[in-house]
């Protein structure tokens, strides 16, 4: 049994023919028994010229146009520039050393933290009503935050 991707003397000839006449590859193809793919990779082994994309047959073909560029900018010359005085560079890179920062241990919460009023005026304060011990708000203000969940469906 002969091998499928060998080429015929009647396969080869009559694909020289159909490529003259100006047939696609498909066409060529499905004419000889191979497929498009093969057509082309023989043209191309061959040397034969090639076509235009049969997509842009027909259609004028339009020159690039270009979008002009911005000019460039000259940088001066670093020779050209004085170099700043030494306190003037030592003044803007030497940083002062930050101020550490230690945590401060203010102990168990006994007054209440709810909020009173706007904290943008003077007025604004927290509620400050003694706490059960490990609770952050008073009974009052404990009711408001934590309401039970039935009240709210």
């Amino acid at each position: 049994m002969p091998d499928p991707s060998e080429w015929t003397e009647w396969q080869h000839s009559r694909l020289l023919t159909l490529w003259q006449e100006g047939l696609s590859s498909r066409l060529i193809g499905e004419q000889i028994g191979k497929s498009k793919n093969s057509v082309v990779s023989k043209v191309h082994r061959l040397g034969l010229a090639g076509r235009p994309s049969p997509i842009l047959r027909g259609v004028e073909r339009k020159k690039r146009q270009y979008v002009k560029r911005a000019p460039r900018i000259k940088l001066p010359d670093l020779s050209e520039v004085k170099p700043l005085p030494v306190e003037i560079v030592q003044a803007v890179v030497v940083k002062p050393a930050p101020i550490p920062v230690r945590p401060i241990w203010i102990g168990p919460i006994r007054e209440c933290c709810w909020p009173l009023g706007d904290p943008r005026t003077k007025d604004f304060r927290f509620c400050e009503a003694a706490t059960r011990p490990g609770k952050h708000y008073c009974a009052t203000h404990w009711r408001v935050a934590y309401q039970p969940v039935s009240e709210f469906a």
